[in-house]
């Protein structure tokens, strides 16, 4: 059974908002975790290290039908 249009619009606003957070962490470990810690070594303090995420953004959130087999092609060998 196919999903509802309902569910695929759910389904594609959280994939939005996952990708949009992905990104903020990504550039708060590039770019905002660097100067802060340039901020506290140039104030004798130690850096902080965060291990770089895992995470990847999905390269897209459009949901797309999957595509039937094409005919005779069910698998099971032939008989």
């Amino acid at each position: 059974m196919a999903p509802t249009k309902a569910q695929i619009d759910a389904w594609e606003t959280i994939c939005k908002d996952f990708t949009k957070t992905v990104n903020a962490w990504k550039v708060m470990q590039a770019v905002d975790l660097a100067s802060f810690n340039a901020e506290l070594t140039k104030n004798g303090k130690p850096a902080m290290k965060i291990t770089p995420s895992a995470l990847k953004a999905p390269a897209s959130c459009a949901w797309t039908a999957p595509t039937a087999p094409a005919a005779g092609a069910r698998g099971g060998g032939a008989r």
